[in-house]
């Protein structure tokens, strides 16, 4: 945001940003984020070490739940 605000790029004005870490710092710069779901993360992780044998060879997208908390740095679509 302060590299933003130097450039003049007006934030949600010119750009919406959405940060991947909902902490306390987000909070307080009241920047919009995607919080995970920890629960489910630790589950796939998990599942992952309890049982190599079922996990596909083949690299593939791993989808984990979450949702997005949105504060000031997001415009409307």
């Amino acid at each position: 945001l302060d590299f933003l605000n130097r450039k003049k790029i007006a934030v949600p004005g010119r750009i919406s940003l959405i940060g991947f870490d909902d902490t306390a710092e987000a909070l307080q710069h009241h920047l919009t984020s995607y919080n995970f779901n920890v629960e489910a993360l630790m589950r796939l992780m998990l599942n992952y070490i309890v049982n190599t044998r079922s996990v596909p060879k083949k690299k593939h997208p791993v989808e984990v739940d979450g949702m997005i908390v949105e504060r000031a740095t997001v415009g409307r679509g």
